[in-house]
């Protein structure tokens, strides 16, 4: 869609964010007292900053997609899982 996720959560960590470079398609604010700032705060982003995480966001959207054929959500949730844990990687055949 062409979205720039504002996250406000401070101390949360997001989906796959292990794995995924959250700050290249994201805006984050860690501070509950930056809402009131947050109109002029994300005014001063520049067009090109945005753009840019626009296009790193449609690299990494499929990774929040559970679509059968083109999402990988899956794939992203699995390899999470072993960077976590690698005990949870090992697959019999």
């Amino acid at each position: 869609l062409g979205c720039v996720p504002l996250i406000m959560q401070p101390y949360v960590v997001q989906p796959l964010e292990e794995v995924l470079p959250y700050p290249a398609f994201s805006r984050r604010e860690d501070s509950f007292e930056e809402i009131a700032k947050l109109p002029e705060t994300l005014k001063r982003v520049s067009d090109a900053s945005v753009s840019s995480m626009r296009r790193a966001g449609q690299r990494v959207r499929e990774a929040f997609s559970w679509s059968r054929g083109t999402g990988l959500a899956y794939n992203y949730t699995i390899l999470n899982l072993c960077r976590t844990n690698p005990r949870s990687c090992f697959f019999s055949y």
